[in-house]
């Protein structure tokens, strides 16, 4: 209650709705939250007066009755990019959530905090929360796994494969996919290049993409050719690296990169030797929008970011309502995109 003026304002109510439309309160809580049969015109009139009155819910109330908070935390570690978040994703996720009459709380907290004892657990009742998406995607600390599942918290992992309860994209099926794109156009010396791990892989797609790239290969009774850096190289040294493979004789007609990094990489080493992209190189490469290069869009494979972070905000309403559901891992389809930087090989 608050006052205007002499006047004393009380706050809009269910009941106050109820009066105004002469229907019951249920039919009222009906219309508000989308449940329950009612006539349509009905349904558009008590609406209509929620709005006049200025009706705000009561989510204390709404609390106590249904035992949810109708809030979910994104969790997230603060080591790098182990909690690489693109806008599509987020998007994804905030839209579904959303829809289903959902908040999102950003949790960004060091691994100290994560694999400590009941924190998560203690994280999610203060900041009133009914389940938890994981968004950290390598060298997840086993401590949290185990906490995540002692505590039967409900949760879904974010692009990362694991045997249950996460969403992904189909890397292994994207790869194999964009390969045999490049072999339909009579390309045989096609390389995998991903220069990422300094020779250890940090991400499962790093080797997923390379099984599905040597699966197509293989298939069509050609060499592999895996293109990698053996130690940790500083970005301004990687067109040197792609110059090195792209000045010899016996150079790939067509490469395949593991992501943005690499295209660029190879393409601005291409452009230095006199090697035109896609006459001399055809180039595809793994990305959620596109990489410009020059005045080119690329081929590529989208990932599914949007469509990963709406899956996981469903797959994660399913284990609020049964938290000791085991959910089947979601791979996400990878299509191919066209652009200007594959052709036919001409021999």
């Amino acid at each position: 209650m608050h006052q205007h003026g002499n006047m004393e304002i009380m706050p809009a109510s269910i009941k106050t709705i109820a009066e105004q439309c002469q229907v019951s309160r249920q039919a009222v809580s009906n219309a508000l939250t989308g449940k329950g049969r009612l006539a349509p015109q009905t349904r558009q009139r008590i609406l209509e007066v929620a709005r006049e009155v200025g009706y705000r819910p009561n989510s204390i109330a709404r609390t106590m009755q249904s035992g949810r908070f109708g809030s979910v935390a994104l969790l997230m570690g603060t080591n790098g990019g182990s909690n690489w978040l693109p806008d599509a994703l987020l998007a994804g996720i905030h839209d579904e959530l959303a829809r289903h009459d959902y908040h999102l709380t950003l949790a960004r907290l060091p691994d100290e905090k994560l694999v400590s004892e009941g924190f998560v657990p203690k994280l999610l009742r203060e900041w009133a929360c009914d389940g938890v998406l994981i968004n950290y995607i390598y060298d997840v600390p086993t401590r949290l796994i185990n906490l995540i599942a002692d505590y039967k918290i409900p949760s879904i992992w974010l692009n990362l494969r694991r045997d249950a309860d996460c969403v992904h994209p189909a890397d292994v099926d994207a790869a194999y996919d964009a390969t045999r794109h490049l072999l339909s156009l009579q390309h045989r010396k096609i390389a995998f290049v991903d220069y990422t791990s300094g020779g250890a892989a940090l991400h499962y797609s790093v080797q997923d993409r390379r099984t599905g790239y040597a699966a197509a290969m293989q298939q069509a009774g050609c060499k592999t050719h895996i293109i990698e850096n053996k130690q940790a190289v500083p970005p301004e040294e990687l067109i040197a690296l792609s110059r090195q493979w792209l000045g010899q004789t016996q150079r790939p007609t067509a490469v395949l990169a593991y992501s943005e990094a690499e295209t660029v990489s190879v393409t601005q080493a291409a452009l230095s030797l006199g090697l035109k992209i896609p006459e001399d190189l055809s180039l595809l490469t793994f990305h959620w929008g596109g990489v410009v290069l020059m005045t080119m869009q690329t081929h590529y494979m989208y990932l599914p970011e949007y469509q990963m972070g709406e899956a996981a905000v469903q797959m994660l309403l399913q284990k609020i309502e049964s938290p000791s559901t085991v959910l089947q891992p979601r791979a996400l389809p990878c299509p191919l995109m066209p652009g200007q930087t594959i052709v036919p090989l001409h021999r």
